[in-house]
């Protein structure tokens, strides 16, 4: 693992020097600028308006043919319409409009006066994009570019101010499939994050007295499996509203539950109604504070050492609980490798190998048959941990963890808490 330097402030020599750098790096580019870059330029305008043209004529044919014909028309008219769209949007508006192509001195390409078919005036486009977002890139409410800005503020609603640990923030989605999106986002932006269970935000009414979200739930589901929806939902604190048929032997059972009893509850559903299931969500008012809604009840298994996990010693743990990594995968301290089959927390060795002796016999030893592990999604790894858990979330790999990875200090916090409660 490499050590990078502490950040520092260049020396006026080292800024001249950079400066100079990428004002030759300019330099080069605009003297590499020519005929070739004009003919691409005019190429592309000629696609966009071809492939535009030739859409809506295949669209309009589609209605003078019949069966097959007009389908394919259709799907092909469509086709080209969104290769126009594309074309336009990205390879001839944007660049044009990024002022590329002024060199050229063609009216038609001049970034001040270019006009391209997009929801929004070319002017603002160029005030949001041109001038805010390439002056304050990704600066927190500086930056207000269009399609930065969809996903700043409204995919990502809103962080708040710095956790207590002063490395971390709290961010407020509507709902874990959002914040999930986020997250997936900035994996593949190339961020590692560590993320710990979703909770709701609750608030207080005039009086004091402490409300949280409830949602309206509505959820299709056969006969055979109507027991135990209602039975999860109840444990959920969920208030039934309604039960009736729907036709198709299936029933519609409508429910006031509280959101955080929710978190999750869509990959459950589906499981005990074998895929059959269709919930449907919608926020109703804040209510009363329901009480605690039991969590999960299994305890987890931990790894110990830090190394790769063998074989040998997964198939000796199998009777622990299911397993969460494979052969080979590469573990730390205090990073969750599987489920526990009791509610206690279980460190264990997924790093022991087989002894090897000087004793031989005439049977072969059995080949190790592993049990596949189980697959944690983004969104099915964010409803599974506990508070004193986190989802860690790297562009290649996603694990689980416990937030404390020494097992002492992990040890001392518990007592800590159990003192204080």
């Amino acid at each position: 693992m490499s050590t990078l330097a502490a950040p520092r402030e260049l020396s006026p020599d080292e800024l001249a020097r950079f400066g100079a750098e990428i004002d030759a790096l300019r330099a080069r580019t605009v003297a590499d600028l020519g005929e070739r870059d004009a003919r691409y330029i005019r190429n592309i305008f000629k696609a966009v308006r071809y492939t535009e043209v030739a859409g809506r004529v295949l669209l309009m044919s589609g209605l003078l043919l019949a069966g097959a014909w007009m389908w394919g028309a259709w799907a092909l008219g469509v086709a080209l319409l969104a290769i126009s769209k594309i074309l336009d949007n990205m390879e001839l508006g944007h660049n044009v409009i990024h002022g590329q192509f002024d060199w050229m001195g063609d009216p038609a390409f001049q970034g001040k006066t270019f006009e391209w078919d997009i929801v929004g005036t070319s002017d603002n486009w160029r005030k949001t994009h041109n001038f805010k977002h390439h002056t304050y890139t990704n600066v927190h409410g500086m930056d207000d570019d269009i399609g930065y800005d969809v996903l700043r503020h409204r995919i990502i609603p809103s962080y708040e101010a710095e956790a207590e640990d002063k490395d971390s923030f709290y961010v407020s989605g509507r709902g874990e499939l959002q914040l999930a999106v986020l997250i997936e986002t900035m994996r593949r932006e190339g961020f590692e994050l560590g993320i710990s269970r979703p909770r709701v935000v609750l608030k207080r009414d005039e009086s004091g007295q402490l409300l949280e979200p409830i949602e309206e739930v509505i959820i299709d589901v056969d006969e055979e499996h109507s027991g135990v929806v209602v039975q999860k939902m109840s444990e959920r604190k969920a208030d039934m509203l309604e039960m009736r048929p729907s036709g198709g032997n299936r029933l519609r059972l409508a429910f006031h539950a509280p959101t955080r009893g929710l978190i999750g509850y869509q990959g459950e559903l589906l499981t005990d109604t074998r895929g059959t299931a269709i919930m449907n969500r919608l926020f109703h008012d804040y209510m009363p504070y329901k009480g605690e809604i039991g969590g999960r009840r299994n305890g987890v298994l931990i790894a110990m050492e830090t190394g790769e996990a063998v074989a040998y010693a997964l198939w000796n743990l199998e009777d622990r609980g299911p397993m969460m990594i494979e052969p080979g995968w590469k573990v730390y301290q205090g990073m969750i490798v599987g489920e526990h089959t009791r509610e206690n927390d279980l460190e264990v060795n997924v790093l022991k190998g087989k002894k090897l002796t000087n004793i031989r016999t005439t049977s072969k030893d059995e080949a190790v048959r592993l049990t596949p592990p189980i697959r944690m999604t983004l969104e099915r790894s964010l409803a599974w941990i506990d508070d004193d858990e986190l989802v860690e979330v790297t562009p290649k790999s996603i694990r689980l963890r416990k937030a404390i990875l020494d097992p002492n200090e992990r040890k001392r916090s518990q007592k800590m808490k159990q003192d204080v409660a």
